[in-house]
């Protein structure tokens, strides 16, 4: 499925309660709460699902791009997203020549991606809705490849600063100042 289409389907499901957004997904309300509690990031795949995506390994949700939740309530806030596991890419940052961006799996992550908000202040899973779609296009030639770009090389100078020592473990880089991204681990 291309991303346009994702799109449209994460438009329409915009302030509609997961009890009503899921009911043709799900058994029961049951099912649906069920979901929700075996992971944090269920939301994003029951998301999936209703664009009618099968869950997999791939490194994009759609053929031309990702899809994102975001915890973006009134009360209940996150400041930051899982863009990619950084596991199975680490050694390509910590060469002595990188990678170029454009070739990196988080290039591949973000080159354009619905970022969909998800409103969970209330208490009852059943009650979240999505309150908010945007679609963000980092392709080559944009201001946010640009950014993502720097901070993709000023993270693996760091990376390799901090690991200089034998006995340094990975902390928390960003980079620059400025950066949007950053290594943290999890947790």
């Amino acid at each position: 499925m291309l991303l346009k289409e994702g799109l449209e389907i994460c438009k329409s499901s915009l302030n509609l309660k997961f009890s009503e957004l899921f009911r043709d997904t799900y058994v029961d309300e049951a099912a649906i709460l069920l979901d929700i509690r075996k992971n944090k990031g269920k939301t994003g795949q029951m998301l999936e699902k209703l664009c009618g995506l099968e869950l997999s390994p791939s490194i994009t949700d759609f053929e031309d791009g990702e899809l994102k939740t975001l915890k973006m309530g009134q009360i209940k806030k996150e400041s930051s997203f899982n863009l990619t596991a950084l596991n199975s890419w680490i050694d390509e940052l910590l060469k002595e020549k990188i990678l170029p961006f454009e070739d990196s799996r988080l290039h591949k992550k973000t080159d354009k991606f619905i970022l969909m908000q998800v409103n969970k202040d209330d208490e009852n899973p059943l009650n979240w809705f999505f309150r908010k779609c945007n679609l963000y296009d980092c392709s080559k030639g944009t201001p946010l490849f640009d950014k993502l770009k720097c901070d993709y090389e000023a993270i693996s100078s760091e990376l390799k600063k901090n690991l200089q020592s034998p006995n340094e473990v990975i902390h928390t880089t960003n980079g620059n100042k400025d950066s949007i991204i950053q290594i943290r681990t999890k947790g």
